[in-house]
């Protein structure tokens, strides 16, 4: 795969699709490209959050706790542990490739200096993760208010 088909790849995510080609290009350069092979860990939950992958080929699953079911198959496009990467928070899943997997890792630093240096692309992006967070927070007031009409178990 080329730097220009990850670019369009990129583009592809809400977080970066209005984010100029040229600066996903310096992003892409600056960031490590990784091939797994299946069964090996791609980044676990509860470790610190410095990185966000692009998955660019091959599959993976999520799981929420070890030994749990998987709760997500991952694939070509998926973008993980961007908000962790971002405010340097545990990850939220733990991730094991199922089959060969290549990915290109985001470091923290690379993303914080490409939204210096381009501060229009960096100001999309976070828009991007504004709406992202504002869904969020509204599902979880949904979810809050299903909880609060529930009736109360009763002990046996």
């Amino acid at each position: 795969m080329s730097v220009r088909s990850d670019v369009e790849l990129m583009r592809e995510i809400p977080l970066f699709s209005e984010v100029e080609p040229s600066h996903l290009e310096v992003l892409l350069f600056s960031s490590a490209r990784r091939a797994l092979p299946a069964g090996e860990l791609l980044m676990a939950k509860g470790a610190r959050g410095d990185s966000a992958f692009l998955v660019l080929s091959g599959t993976a699953q999520a799981f929420d706790d070890a030994g749990s079911d998987p709760v997500a198959l991952v694939e070509r496009g998926a973008f993980l542990g961007e908000l962790a990467m971002l405010a340097k928070l545990q990850y939220p899943v733990t991730v094991i490739a199922t089959s060969e997997l290549s990915v290109r890792e985001i470091g923290h630093e690379v993303f914080v200096r490409l939204c210096r240096e381009f501060p229009e692309s960096g100001q999309r992006i976070l828009a991007a993760v504004a709406s992202k967070l504002e869904t969020t927070i509204g599902t979880f007031r949904e979810v809050q208010v299903l909880f609060d009409q529930a009736k109360p178990f009763r002990r046996l």
